[in-house]
């Protein structure tokens, strides 16, 4: 058995509201077999099983209950051509249009050539930027801290950007369930046949929407 030395850190202040139950399941990860550290955040709230909002360190062993579904779901930010003194992001966000509508097959086609990746239920959907809190947002840039980190993205003071939180398309769920259904929330031994197909699995989620 791998023994459990997890610490907990709260990156909270004072006036910060955290629901009981979070803290409970944040007490209970942290005594998992195998677990180091155990990191909360302001947005802590009770999953489930698991919290939500938290970062949780182990060795030797991982716990996908505690990935949860968001396998696939991804974050982009994308630079523009656009200066955002010359920018106009208020009036712009009216014009984004189609993100709630799907591609077409042939759009499908040409960025997924294997739409098996894609979850049957969610084929349609694929294009979108997905459910629950997904969203595109026009951002103008102000403070870039290490600017010249960013210069090969294009990223730069005063530019204007994208950013982009899509949906993993049913893909996260999948996987999910998958795992719950023969471990329920037991975690896997690193380097075991198990948790190898599982880092596969969740290392060839092709399904993320097209952004």
């Amino acid at each position: 058995m791998i023994e459990s030395k997890a610490e907990i850190q709260l990156f909270t202040t004072p006036s910060t509201w955290v629901e009981g139950e979070s803290i409970r399941q944040l007490e209970r990860v942290a005594t998992l077999p195998g677990m180091l550290k155990v990191a909360a955040f302001p947005d802590l709230h009770p999953g489930k099983g698991g919290p939500v909002g938290a970062a949780m360190l182990s060795e030797g062993i991982f716990y996908p209950y505690l990935v949860g579904s968001d396998v696939g779901c991804g974050m982009m930010l994308c630079p523009t051509d656009f200066e955002s003194s010359k920018a106009k992001p208020e009036k712009w966000f009216k014009k984004l249009k189609g993100l709630e509508e799907p591609l077409s097959e042939e759009e499908i086609a040409e960025y997924l050539p294997d739409s098996t990746a894609i979850a049957p239920e969610m084929y349609p959907s694929f294009g979108t930027i997905g459910l629950g809190n997904h969203f595109v947002e026009i951002l103008k840039l102000k403070n870039l801290h290490h600017e010249a980190s960013f210069r090969s993205s294009g990223l730069h003071q005063s530019a204007l950007a994208i950013l982009v939180h899509s949906g993993s398309r049913g893909y996260g769920d999948r996987l999910l369930r998958s795992h719950v259904e023969r471990h329920r929330d037991g975690g896997l031994i690193a380097g075991s046949e198990e948790a190898n197909q599982y880092l596969a699995a969740a290392g060839d989620n092709r399904c993320i929407a097209a952004a």
